[in-house]
């Protein structure tokens, strides 16, 4: 698999053999040789997730970066890279905006379908806007964010006023393997 540029297949494959408590290692040089090609050359890692990662995002300086999982305890958290330590996390996520062009916000979706801000250093709450629906885009430069309700209703709302932009009705929602998509983008600032 290695040869034919399959790292994460060779990857999983490699993994198989490590040894159980009891039985004895037969791994040689070429498993271990193996093992640093899959590796790949990154310069840090995070600690391993229990569930599939389905969005990441860095804030704007590199410093922090959040990841989000769907329906999962502390489905949102926001990481010190350097420190590989969790900042904070947010149990009740249910979609993510991501980091403010400035890095100091950041923007999710909690389970009552209201859309917050919060403090990207110390994930103090900073505003709420109830009802909203989930967020489906996120524009950091113009602090607008996209989402759609039960209703499939699309609205574009700027954080700061509250003010629902624009709408779009009869939007339609689709489920991937990996989570949920939408038929929506909007540029970094907005227009």
């Amino acid at each position: 698999e290695w040869q034919q540029h399959n790292f994460a297949e060779a990857f999983f494959f490699l993994q198989r053999q490590f040894p159980n408590r009891d039985g004895p290692d037969l791994r040689g040089f070429e498993w271990r040789h193996l093992w640093n090609l899959t590796r790949g050359n990154c310069s840090t890692r995070l600690p391993l997730h229990p569930d599939l990662v389905g969005w990441l995002g860095f804030s704007p300086d590199s410093e922090s970066l959040a990841t989000f999982r769907w329906a999962t305890p502390d489905a949102l958290q926001i990481w010190d890279v350097k420190n590989r330590r969790v900042r904070w996390s947010l149990r009740n996520a249910t979609s993510v905006g991501g980091f403010s062009s400035s890095g100091g916000m950041f923007v999710a979706g909690t389970d009552d379908n209201s859309i917050a801000t919060y403090d990207a250093q110390t994930g103090a709450q900073l505003s709420s806007i109830p009802q909203a629906g989930e967020i489906v885009a996120f524009a950091p430069e113009a602090q607008f964010a996209v989402t759609m309700d039960a209703d499939h209703v699309l609205s574009v709302r700027a954080l700061q006023s509250q003010r629902v932009l624009m709408t779009l009705t009869n939007a339609a929602r689709r489920n991937f393997d990996a989570g949920k998509g939408a038929p929506v983008a909007i540029t970094p600032n907005g227009e």
